[in-house]
């Protein structure tokens, strides 16, 4: 399984081995929960960002090789990362932190939530499948109060 910050900053060439830059952001179908492609920012400084569709995708690894460049738009991970996480009464559960990629098919298995930027640090996070989530203008909306909970727990006593 991959992690957005597993992707993100990794080499993008082509199949000749010309460099085409560094990923930028995950391009992402959220009600159909997969990843479409991969915002590459150019090496130049005066070119534009590419789109790479994951249909053009040859390899991953270290390195992405792709075949080309695609002109369609996607929606942004970083747009929607950090978003309020709310549930049906309206209450905050958190904000969007991070995605679960399966490799094999690009499928997005769960998304990660956190309940603030210190609480990453000393409180749990909750891992929900994207099944139970409807993406709107300002929030993300849980449908279902189901995940699992991880909890950041020291091995020996702080004071």
């Amino acid at each position: 399984m991959w992690r957005y910050k597993d992707i993100i900053f990794k080499k993008v060439i082509d199949k000749d081995g010309k460099n085409m830059g560094e990923v930028k952001d995950v391009l992402i179908n959220f009600s159909k929960a997969k990843v479409t492609g991969f915002k590459v920012s150019s090496p130049s400084l005066m070119a534009k960002d590419i789109n790479i569709s994951i249909k053009d995708i040859i390899y991953i690894n270290e390195r992405i090789i792709a075949k080309g460049k695609c002109n369609d738009s996607f929606l942004e991970f970083n747009s929607i990362r950090h978003l309020e996480v709310i549930d049906k009464d309206d209450n905050i559960v958190g904000f969007l932190e991070d995605i679960i990629i399966d490799p094999e098919d690009y499928t997005i298995k769960a998304m990660v939530i956190c309940e603030g930027f210190l609480y990453k640090l000393f409180s749990h996070k909750k891992i929900i499948s994207p099944r139970n989530l409807i993406l709107g203008e300002d929030n993300i909306i849980i449908c279902e109060r189901e995940g699992i909970e991880f909890m950041n727990l020291p091995n020996k006593r702080l004071w």
